[in-house]
């Protein structure tokens, strides 16, 4: 055997080698079987079959979305540019009164939708019906995100057009540049508009990545100006009209909005605090009421930094667990300031030690028996509003699993450079050994980056035909990175599905 799959013992008993043990994916990859493979030419039907696993249905609904609002806008405007009734307001506004008045019609079909995507409770419950199956509920952000910016590009439109139309009636009644800024800022349909504008704005800015990122905080506050643009909404169109489009999502929002604050009722504390390697912090919570999924997210506020903001995280504990938990990486205002109100101190390991360490435990509750009086006290008081998202029971039924972390605190064996003597050593502690020599474990060290078109290859050989689906938590830039390998390896008998972590 080119393997040695088995060694004779001093005794002449067989025993078997911890590397037979290797999981099928290993051995592909320890092997090198993949490396020559080449990829196969795909018919035009095949590249678009690929195409619908990951891209298809998205950028349909998106054509929808996009036709949908064509539809609107022109019926609205053949409807404001023919009919008879509109012949006075088009003889004094021009064209520009329709266009302003189509973009209204399609604002309102906008605010309808856009409180739906937001729904969390709504949205979990619709993932365990049939339905998960046909919409892609996971997108839920990306379609708020959407029906967003549509917001702010007719919103323009009405506003650029209404410039005109003010600018007609004002020279038509001879009343000049202060007649126009009249009409502008002290008319009621005017400065309600403005407000609207700068508060839409306010949202839209703040919410776009790279500046919702550099501040969270600032994100969080002006996006609660929602409040003040639908109030003025009220103001500046038909009141008659306007709840009658609101009313949809409006309504479930509202509802939404209450059983957060009947949860938020329940009891819940911090029961144990621990600080990990790497800024991370682990928080174990408990509260009264609550049952758990895998796979599900919280949104975790702690009053001690800020009332207000509830920021999302994914659980770490088991759905088995007497507990909830989250972990923390330590990298901008809000979770430095959660960490140091529990206690975390990253500046400087704990008692001259680099592991991971208990920090604080909630004093009175049953989890203190027996703990250091130290690290015994009263934790800050935190509000966890879910759990949410709930998966679909079939996308339970999977023969195999592979898990995949990518460390790189593991000093220079797997992302550093490797020096020439540490080389030795380890492949002459690794030869034909029956355990890694650097982790002790059977699975193998791999040194360097994952390498995924190998990995990729070797999932569709031992698993074909079949469909795999690549659930990935992480950076963006790797995220789309395997979301490209996805479609690569794609082929017919065989279809890696694209899912990724999405508040």
């Amino acid at each position: 055997m080119s393997e040695k799959a088995y060694d004779r013992m001093s005794t002449g008993s067989v025993r078997v080698s911890e590397r037979s043990r290797w999981p099928p994916l290993t051995r592909m990859l320890m092997s090198g079987e993949m490396t020559a493979e080449m990829p196969r030419e795909l018919t035009m039907r095949e590249k678009f079959d690929r195409w619908m696993v990951n891209e298809g249905y998205r950028r349909f609904f998106v054509f929808v979305f996009a036709l949908i609002h064509v539809m609107v806008f022109t019926f609205g405007f053949l409807n404001y540019q023919l009919k008879d009734s509109f012949g006075i307001a088009r003889s004094t506004f021009s064209i520009t009164y329709a266009i302003a008045r189509s973009a209204a019609l399609t604002l309102h079909f906008d605010v309808a939708m856009i409180l739906f995507p937001v729904c969390r409770t709504l949205i979990s419950l619709a993932r365990q019906t049939p339905l998960n199956g046909i919409v892609q509920f996971d997108k839920n952000i990306t379609f708020h995100m959407t029906t967003a910016w549509s917001i702010v590009f007719f919103s323009w439109v009405h506003t650029i057009a209404h410039w005109n139309n003010f600018a007609q009636i004002s020279a038509k009644n001879n009343l000049g540049i202060g007649g126009f800024l009249l009409a502008n800022f002290v008319s009621g349909p005017g400065w309600t508009g403005y407000v609207m504008l700068v508060a839409l704005m306010a949202m839209a800015i703040t919410s776009y990545e790279k500046y919702r990122r550099a501040n969270f905080e600032r994100f969080w506050y002006t996006h609660h100006f929602f409040v003040i643009f639908f109030v003025f909404c009220v103001g500046t169109s038909a009141i008659g009209v306007f709840w009658q489009y609101w009313m949809y999502g409006g309504y479930i929002y509202l509802a939404e909005r209450i059983a957060r604050e009947i949860r938020g009722k329940h009891k819940t504390y911090v029961s144990k605090v621990v600080q990990h390697p790497s800024n991370v912090c682990e928080i174990q919570i408990k509260k009264e009421n609550t049952k758990t999924r895998a796979g599900q997210y919280i949104f975790f506020c702690c009053p001690e930094v800020s009332i207000y903001q509830y920021h999302p995280f994914t659980l770490t504990s088991a759905p088995e667990e007497d507990y909830i938990s989250i972990h923390i990486r330590m990298v901008g205002d809000f979770t430095r300031a959660v960490g140091k109100a529990l206690g975390c101190e990253f500046d400087k390991p704990k008692d001259g030690k680099g592991g991971s360490q208990v920090v604080g435990v909630n004093q009175g509750g049953p989890e203190s028996d027996g703990v250091d009086p130290a690290i015994r006290r009263i934790l800050p008081r935190v509000y966890v509003d879910g759990p949410f998202r709930f998966c679909f029971r079939r996308c339970l039924q999977i023969r195999s699993c592979h898990a995949l972390w990518c460390r790189i605190e593991i000093h220079t064996y797997l992302t550093a450079k490797i020096k020439v003597d540490d080389a030795t050593n380890i492949m002459i502690n690794d030869a034909n050994a029956d355990r890694d020599a650097i982790t002790g474990l059977r699975a193998p060290t791999n040194f360097g980056r994952p390498n995924w078109d190998m990995i990729f290859k070797s999932v569709r050989k031992i698993h074909s035909p079949s469909e795999a689906g690549v659930f990935f938590c992480g950076p963006k830039v790797l995220g789309s990175q395997l979301h490209i390998k996805c479609n690569m390896y794609s082929e017919p008998g065989f279809n890696f599905c694209w899912g990724k972590e999405n508040f």
